[in-house]
């Protein structure tokens, strides 16, 4: 039996955005690196690598919050979602949009030459799943039973 609606008005209670997660990270990684910086490289390859990243990535976070409109339900996790949403980037992952802010995030560091950054950005995506993934998932399961299960099966969580 789905989930009763009075039941469902904090989505799956996640309590902050996420990718307040993935700023934290940046910010972590910006002051570490202004008072102990890891190695002091300028590799062009590396940067303009990094550069493609974020450019890809703006595209993915763009792409990801068309789908939510396009689908009319939250993308902020702290309220309920109305539809599962299955098709363009989510016919690939399970989660897209907080995969495309852990590879900003690490394209960032590269940018900026910044190794603090890159390493951050592996605890931030741990938290994200620990903290947001976890319990998105366990909602969606309550919620969309048997549509999200199968989804599961056929979608990798992250690639």
């Amino acid at each position: 039996m789905p989930e009763q609606p009075e039941q469902d008005k904090r989505g799956p209670n996640v309590k902050f955005p996420p990718p307040l997660v993935f700023i934290a990270a940046i910010l972590l990684g910006y002051f570490m690196d202004a008072s102990s910086p890891l190695v002091q490289t300028n590799s062009y390859f590396l940067i303009l690598l990094g550069y493609t990243g974020v450019i890809i990535c703006i595209g993915v976070l763009t792409y990801g919050l068309y789908s939510f409109f396009k689908a009319r339900t939250h993308i902020e996790p702290w309220q309920p979602a109305s539809h599962l949403i299955t098709t363009g980037l989510y016919r690939y992952s399970r989660n897209p949009l907080y995969l495309a802010f852990f590879v900003f995030t690490i394209c960032l560091g590269l940018v900026l030459s910044n190794y603090w950054i890159v390493l951050w950005a592996f605890p931030a995506l741990y938290f994200i799943k620990i903290n947001v993934v976890q319990k998105e998932e366990a909602y969606l399961e309550r919620k969309f039973m048997d549509k999200y299960i199968t989804y599961k099966r056929q979608v990798r969580r992250w690639l």
